[in-house]
């Protein structure tokens, strides 16, 4: 009896484990799979994302609202430096609302960038143009 069981309890508890192992594998790359998955749909809609603005920047009607918020965005944060730069003096400027927030940081983060593109592209060609 205890030779039976000595026989077949170890078989019994190496399949258990071989099935557990299996399964947390399997599980494992389901993981990796659903990863994946998202991180293409990450750049699928990055890529569409980045489309579609290039196809909206095509069109007048897309820059007059666009420099409409732009330009009220500028001046809210000229009078924030300005009070900053006269220690409080001024009166203070409201917190923007979260989704004007994101607006605002959109515009000038395509304000800065741009023309931080349209600097190097400007160093370049002066340069190349000096050969």
């Amino acid at each position: 009896m205890f030779a039976l069981l000595a026989r077949i309890l170890p078989d019994f508890l190496f399949r258990g484990l071989s099935r557990v192992l299996d399964y947390r594998l399997e599980m494992a790359q389901t993981d990796a799979r659903r990863e994946e998955t998202r991180a293409d749909l990450a750049k699928s809609v990055a890529a569409t994302g980045g489309n579609v603005a290039v196809a909206q920047m095509q069109f007048k009607a897309f820059w007059i609202p666009w420099l409409i918020a732009a330009g009220a965005a500028s001046l809210w944060y000229g009078w924030g430096m300005m009070d900053s730069l006269f220690n409080g003096a001024l009166p203070d400027v409201a917190a923007l609302p979260p989704q004007l927030e994101r607006l605002t940081t959109r515009i000038f983060d395509s304000l800065f960038y741009s023309g931080a593109a349209m600097g190097v592209v400007q160093a370049l060609s002066n340069t190349l143009g000096r050969k």
